[in-house]
């Protein structure tokens, strides 16, 4: 029996499969906790055991109660957490209570900013890093951008469909901008 505290990863996509990879390779004994079949990371040879959650973003109570089973169906007391996404963030960050309570972890005074695409982009501005040139785009404003570029949803829990889209023209853009018009602001990255 292993004398170090066990891991659980919320989210099992190439983010998460790193962090297991990491902590595996310490012999740190890892749990994954995942929410759809794409996350490849589940089949890591790392991992003790897989939980497959419902949506984070739904059924919270559902959910929470199913974290707590899995907890004690392994023998899992205050096991140190990671999450590899946004969607997680959002869950932790509306429990926090119940996640303090059950497992150990750093999480920020101040964490709604994290979720906020543009808010991050601004802090990274004015701390100097050096970032693409980049614009914020509604449905029907007007923006100069030049092509080819790459759009970016400022909110990662809205699910659009895609998490990145390379928009090669002007013909693209506007296909893009009537497709999606039904959600608001998006990051415009030229590259």
């Amino acid at each position: 029996m292993s004398n170090k505290i066990p891991a659980i990863i919320f989210g099992l996509s190439a983010n998460g499969l790193g962090i297991v990879r990491a902590l595996g390779r310490h012999n740190i004994p890892i749990y994954g906790i995942y929410s759809s079949s794409e996350e490849y990371g589940r089949f890591s040879k790392y991992l003790k055991k897989t939980l497959k959650l419902k949506s984070p973003l739904h059924n919270e109570a559902d959910v929470l109660e199913e974290i707590k089973m899995f907890l004690r169906d392994n023998y899992l007391h205050k096991p140190v957490l990671f999450w590899d996404s946004d969607k997680f963030f959002f869950l932790i960050s509306r429990n926090l209570s119940f996640f303090k309570k059950n497992f150990l972890f750093l999480f920020p005074d101040k964490y709604a900013f994290f979720l906020r695409k543009d808010l991050m982009f601004n802090i990274a501005q004015n701390s100097g890093f050096n970032l693409p040139s980049w614009s914020i785009f509604y449905y029907n404003s007007e923006v100069n951008i030049s092509f080819p570029c790459v759009v970016k949803p400022i909110n990662s829990l809205v699910d659009v469909g895609f998490k990145i889209m390379k928009i090669s023209s002007l013909q693209e853009y506007n296909s893009f901008k009537e497709k999606y018009k039904h959600f608001l602001a998006n990051y415009c990255c030229k590259n």
